[in-house]
């Protein structure tokens, strides 16, 4: 038989020993306010972690822009840097030479289409000598013509540059009016405008009517430029050149091309673009090409030598009223030239109405080599 232990009983249910019992073998769940509490923690938390989210996100996104906007413009300027560097030569007779025409192409065409006649470096401030793009873009179908941007500066740059490594040969020409040898033809075809010139005196502009290689075995070729051929509408005049070139002569092709802003084809929709526009030869128009995109704005300043010294002493715009005389004087061009990006960023973060793309100005100033080095 089971004895009853009064004593033990006593023991287990007394209030001190209640107490000395852990907390949690009576808890049963949270208050309303410690659950508030957990909730106000947690969210606050969630914001803090949100808002480092977006922050990074919107970092990476300005980041990114930046970095495309460096690019373009950087490429853009670098692009008609070049051709500005370049710009005025003739070959080793410089440009102080007038090249001897012996085609039918008048003066008005070789000037328009080569610059030969005139100074290597033209412009206009706000607009474009013809107001159009006169040419197929390479995107599209035959037919593309678009308005240009006329709140922004074009420039004209002309100039000649060799059809590589192209020079006279033995017996190089026997007379005046002989065929000309020369060791490679490589880029030359017949009805090419070329320009002859040396290093003492003399250049002449005549299409080139006839090429052929030499003897088996020989390393040279013959070109012709005699009358009585015409290919697209041009021809030789006159088959006696200003004398007989000998190996100091050079092979040179005309190039003129123009830059300036007009709407964009690669990204419509109001954006605009860097274009170029490069001459054919003959008087039968051009090609334009889409440089780079985003291009909103391009300015062009001229540093002159008003005084003979070959020194900068002032730089200025482009004026209608400016001739050979002060077109001749330039030896730097200032370029200026606006990037934006595409994509509109809110920079300050959540700040209603401040999204807006990135915008760098970008500015270089060019020498024109062969005018300060006396090319």
């Amino acid at each position: 038989m089971m004895r009853y232990n009064s004593n033990k009983s006593i023991k287990s249910c007394s209030p001190a020993n209640r107490a000395a019992r852990p907390m949690w073998r009576f808890q049963r769940g949270l208050s309303l306010v410690e659950l508030m509490v957990a909730v106000a923690l947690s969210a606050f938390l969630m914001l803090g972690v949100t808002q480092i989210f977006i922050a990074n996100q919107q970092s990476t996104r300005l980041q990114n822009s930046y970095a495309r906007v460096q690019e373009s413009g950087r490429l853009a300027v670098e692009l008609i840097a070049r051709e500005i560097r370049m710009a005025d030569f003739w070959g080793c007779a410089g440009a102080t030479i007038a090249p001897a025409n012996n085609t039918n192409l008048g003066s008005s065409n070789i000037k328009v289409e080569f610059g030969l006649l005139t100074s290597g470096i033209t412009g206009q401030d706000d607009g474009f000598m013809s107001a159009t793009v006169p040419a197929n873009s390479p995107e599209h179908a035959t037919g593309f013509n678009t308005l240009l941007d006329t709140s922004s500066d074009t420039i004209s740059l002309s100039g000649a540059g060799g059809s590589g490594a192209i020079h006279l040969v033995e017996p190089y020409m026997n007379t005046a009016a002989a065929a000309v040898y020369l060791n490679t033809t490589t880029g030359l075809t017949a009805g090419d405008v070329v320009m002859l010139s040396d290093c003492s005196s003399s250049a002449d502009i005549f299409m080139v009517t006839q090429i052929s290689a030499g003897s088996p075995g020989a390393a040279l070729f013959t070109l012709n430029h005699a009358t009585g051929t015409t290919i697209n509408s041009v021809n030789n005049t006159d088959t006696t050149l200003e004398t007989d070139y000998r190996g100091d002569a050079m092979i040179l092709r005309p190039r003129l091309v123009e830059f300036f802003v007009a709407p964009s084809v690669v990204n419509p929709g109001g954006n605009t673009s860097l274009w170029m526009y490069e001459h054919f030869q003959g008087g039968t128009g051009g090609q334009s090409f889409e440089l780079v995109t985003n291009v909103t704005r391009l300015e062009f300043t001229y540093g002159r030598d008003t005084t003979g010294n070959n020194i900068v002493d002032r730089y200025d715009a482009a004026l209608s009223s400016w001739g050979n005389t002060e077109w001749d004087q330039v030896r730097t061009v200032k370029i200026e030239l606006e990037i934006t990006g595409e994509e509109a960023i809110d920079i300050n973060l959540n700040v209603a109405g401040d999204a807006a793309p990135v915008s760098r100005t970008y500015t270089r100033v060019v020498t024109v080599r062969n005018r300060i080095l006396g090319v």
